[in-house]
């Protein structure tokens, strides 16, 4: 074996043993799901996996809505564009193994003494092809880091237009409770001021007394400032599904739907084992930490010597003498030396970023969990107070008549009538807020059982 050769074997041995420092750092693993139902299931029948929602909730309007969102929605589009740049990270990374072509030319002219044309005198073409050989795989690492946060992307995006369809859902249905107590305000004011009108004429008959009237009017003047209140978030609620669906609020028009005409579906959300497996936001997390895996070994792969082949080619015609050409072959093994603590600092840093995917999660899966535990637990209550608020709305409707033909009667006062019409009222109210807590517990059941 020749001198050179000797040598050329040693120095590859020495770069492969200085390789052995990168070490194995110190990874996390995603920790494994034990729950295997739900702490209270519920009662619903309507699975969400490949349900509609605004099918689900009886409204066409809701349908339209929905579809124009997912057209103009500044977030969906945004979201858009993060696939996008994944999308070019990755082919970076796959460019990044693939061989480079170079091709180039030069001509050289010059003039004569007596000023006359340029004459080339030599003019050459040159083509270069190079390409590097990761023997740690580090590119191929790269590539594959990549192409999870691209998957992480789209997961992302389709997570996100999950919580928009709820959210613009939520509002639409909180409008139209706004617009039904708004309804039930008008009337309550209408019933008010006649029987404010009764009770000015039984204060001139020596009836009632000038309190009476007062008290009266008092109570008609604040219904009138509720209403005020209750138009406001009505017109916000407006502004608000104009910018969830990505149109301009002022020239945006939503008419409401009668909340009557809602349904209230019963969502049944999937075992734990299948919500982990189908909701994109937790899926999105299991790709980055596979991303972030690919990054510790690509940072690893960097310790690791490499080796760059070069081919060129060249052609050059002198004079007018024909053409002279030549090929050119190099090779050059490249290792890092002096540059390894900048390496252990870059291996510790994507050791450190997978250990933080990892518990980011584990916090997302926490979270899924407990929106559905949240969400059975907000459907059940919302459907026994619903039953109790439908009985007290009954017998505050009929103590309210019987209070009234009292007063009128005389065989009762005035405080008794105010106090029973005030109960209706309220409890009125409280039965639309409770068809609006229904809605919305299905929403989010919803909502939790997708992404």
């Amino acid at each position: 074996m020749s001198p050179r050769s000797t040598a050329t074997i040693m120095l590859a041995g020495s770069l492969l043993a200085l390789s052995g420092c990168a070490g194995r750092p110190r990874l996390d693993t995603p920790p494994p799901l034990t729950a295997t139902g739900w702490s209270a299931p519920g009662d619903g029948t309507v699975p969400a996996a490949d349900a509609d929602l605004a099918l689900l909730l009886g409204s066409p309007t809701l349908a339209d809505l929905i579809a124009r969102a997912q057209r103009t929605s500044p977030a969906l589009l945004r979201a858009e564009t993060r696939i996008d740049q994944a999308r070019a990270l990755l082919k970076l990374a796959r460019g990044a193994a693939l061989p480079s072509l170079s091709i180039g030319t030069n001509a050289s002219a010059n003039s004569p003494a007596g000023g006359g044309p340029f004459e080339f005198a030599s003019n050459f073409a040159t083509i270069d092809a190079a390409l590097s050989i990761d023997f740690a795989g580090g590119f191929r690492a790269g590539r594959r880091s990549a192409g999870q946060r691209v998957l992480a992307a789209r997961l992302d995006r389709d997570s996100l237009a999950v919580r928009l369809t709820a959210e613009l859902a939520r509002t639409y249905v909180t409008r139209a409770v706004l617009q039904a107590r708004l309804g039930l305000i008008d009337r309550s004011i209408e019933q008010a001021t006649q029987l404010q009108n009764i009770i000015e004429m039984r204060r001139r008959e020596g009836v009632a007394t000038r309190v009476d009237v007062g008290l009266q009017k008092i109570r008609v003047d604040q219904l009138r400032a509720e209403r005020e209140r209750l138009r406001q978030a009505h017109d916000e609620t407006r502004v608000a599904i104009a910018l969830l669906v990505g149109e301009e609020p002022p020239a945006f028009r939503a008419v409401p739907e009668s909340v009557e005409r809602f349904a209230v579906p019963d969502i049944a959300p999937p075992p734990p084992s299948r919500l982990v497996a189908t909701r994109p936001d937790v899926l999105a997390a299991e790709a980055r930490i596979a991303a972030a895996g690919g990054d510790v070994r690509q940072a690893r792969a960097a310790f690791f010597p490499r080796l760059d082949l070069s081919l060129g080619r060249n052609a050059q015609s002198v004079l007018g003498s024909g053409i002279l050409s030549g090929v050119s072959l190099g090779a050059e093994l490249i290792a890092p030396i002096f540059n390894r603590n900048r390496l252990k600092g870059n291996l510790e840093l994507a050791a450190a970023q997978q250990r933080e995917s990892v518990q980011n999660y584990r916090e997302v899966l926490l979270g899924a969990l407990a929106d559905v535990e949240n969400g059975l637990a907000a459907a059940r209550y919302a459907r026994n107070r619903a039953l109790i608020l439908a009985d007290v709305t009954a017998e505050a409707r009929h103590t309210a008549a019987l209070a009234r033909v009292q007063y009128l009667e005389g065989d009762a006062d005035l405080r008794h009538l105010l106090d029973a019409q005030d109960l209706l009222i309220n409890a009125q109210d409280a039965e639309l807020i409770s068809r609006q807590e229904r809605l919305e517990a299905a929403i989010a059941l919803y909502r939790v059982s997708r992404g």
